[in-house]
């Protein structure tokens, strides 16, 4: 797949078919840009207990931000389905008692890296289990996409 750009040039994405992803009008951006001021923060969660939804959506959109804050060492399990298939299934040895940057970029936390994106056609569901931490906030960037 290739997107003509004119004489800038040409994407192409190998082994892709259909349409690059595009976002959807946001007629309030740049005013709007994600930054630590206005992603959207719940909290308080209890994750004790069994798997717990952190994130639900249904339609196309593109997450460029989740972040788990208010963690205490111990064992944490992630879950991330997307479009009904599972991305992310691991229990893992959480060291990190302040917070933990599972996509995007943070200045003063360890991430994946900053264009990270993840985009679901159908649906995404962010879910997370812990032993003990029962006031976790999480903070998420979501934008709809075309």
């Amino acid at each position: 797949m290739s997107r003509d750009f004119g004489t800038c040039g040409e994407i192409t994405v190998v082994g892709v078919s259909g349409d690059l992803t595009k976002l959807s009008p946001d007629l309030s951006y740049p005013s709007t840009k994600a930054s630590a001021s206005n992603v959207t923060t719940i909290t308080p969660i209890d994750t004790t207990g069994g798997l717990t939804t952190l994130l639900s959506l249904t339609g196309k959109y593109a997450v460029s931000f989740l972040l788990l804050s208010q963690l205490v060492s111990e064992n944490i399990t992630v879950k991330l389905t997307v479009d009904g298939v599972v991305i992310w299934d691991d229990t893992y040895a959480n060291t990190a008692t302040t917070s933990s940057v599972f996509l995007g970029s943070s200045s003063s936390l360890n991430s994946i890296g900053s264009d990270s994106i993840i985009a679901c056609a159908t649906d995404l569901l962010f879910e997370i289990q812990t032993i003990t931490a029962n006031n976790v906030l999480f903070q998420f960037v979501a934008r709809p996409i075309l």
